[in-house]
């Protein structure tokens, strides 16, 4: 009698990384709906690049994107890039045994991929609960490690905000005067406040599990700090994917030939990312242009270098990763990773 198969037995001359993950799960797939879904979300972004010029400055939109300075361009996507893998460092910090980068880095920017077919952080949580259980973490280790990085985010974010908040109003900021930083600085402590008060009440009456999950995150968060090394790991790489996207912004502000002061730019990203976390739309699309936007144009940038300028950072932050991201979802599905 012929052996059983063992398709599914890693063999002993696989990495030892390999051999760590349990049996195999269900891959994840797209149904056709979701294909569907990113579709029409493709087509709306068509539409809000086509619309949005028409709403404001057509003519002033359209000649500051023809003057694009390719220096500024190039160094926001490095800035997007370098922002992938200070993900991979703060989500290997907060898990409490090591796991490989490039798999890390892959399931990083598939989550850009799968992003733009979920409200944002929904799909970025999906594949990194998947991915750390295939990598041999229990299911609670693992959602204790995705809260821990999630509060760490969260309390960066806020100091990030209170340092911007103090720079732009202690009148520090040269050009900047006090009456126009104070509505800045207070726009943006109101939209951290309302985005928190949302997020508790959809945690407490829609996903009981989340409160459980956070205070798994909190217990684990408090291991961490008495490790210092590791806490500043944590809270390092955290704060960089903050600082990454708003330092994005500033330089698509200055690749449509706009100089803006770097802290009413900080305070901008801060305020309008607040603002449009709460859309409902798959990465917030159409939220974060308009908040952008508006940010911009009540700093001093005028109307049409700012849509350009939001244009430019949507295509480096949110459109161009698209590719990159399939292809390493398409990789994770072949290497059984998800």
């Amino acid at each position: 009698m012929s052996a059983l198969p063992t398709t599914h037995q890693p063999s002993r001359d696989a990495p030892a990384f390999t051999r760590r993950f349990v049996a195999p799960r269900p891959p994840l797939r797209l149904s056709r709906r979701q294909v569907g879904m990113l579709v029409w979300v493709s087509l709306g972004a068509a539409g809000v690049v086509v619309v949005i010029p028409q709403l404001g400055e057509l003519q002033a939109s359209l000649a500051t994107l023809s003057g694009l300075v390719p220096v500024w361009v190039a160094a926001g996507l490095a800035l997007v890039a370098t922002r992938y893998a200070m993900a991979v460092i703060s989500l290997q910090a907060a898990v409490d045994r090591p796991i490989p980068f490039g798999p890390t880095l892959l399931v990083q920017l598939a989550s850009s991929f799968i992003g733009r077919l979920t409200p944002e952080g929904l799909g970025w949580l999906v594949l990194n609960q998947r991915y750390l259980e295939r990598a041999g973490l229990p299911r609670s280790a693992g959602i204790a490690a995705i809260a821990m990085k999630v509060l760490a985010g969260g309390l960066s974010r806020v100091i990030i905000a209170l340092a911007v908040v103090a720079a732009i109003g202690g009148g520090d900021v040269p050009g900047l005067q006090l009456t126009r930083a104070w509505p800045a600085a207070f726009a943006i402590v109101l939209a951290l406040a309302v985005a928190g008060s949302l997020a508790v009440r959809v945690t407490r009456s829609r996903a009981p599990r989340a409160m459980e999950s956070l205070q798994s995150g909190a217990r684990a968060l408090h291991a961490v700090l008495t490790r210092p090394s590791r806490a500043a790991v944590l809270f390092g790489s955290a704060a960089s994917l903050t600082l990454l996207p708003a330092l994005a912004l500033a330089a698509s502000v200055r690749a449509v030939g706009v100089e803006a002061d770097l802290a009413s730019v900080f305070a901008v990203y801060l305020g309008g990312s607040a603002i449009a976390s709460v859309s409902p739309t798959p990465g917030n699309l159409g939220a974060v242009e308009a908040a952008l936007t508006a940010g911009l144009t009540a700093i001093g940038v005028p109307i049409g270098p700012a849509i350009a300028a939001v244009l430019v950072y949507r295509l480096i932050t949110f459109w161009l990763p698209v590719v990159p991201g399939f292809l390493a979802f398409r990789a994770l599905q072949t290497r059984n990773l998800l």
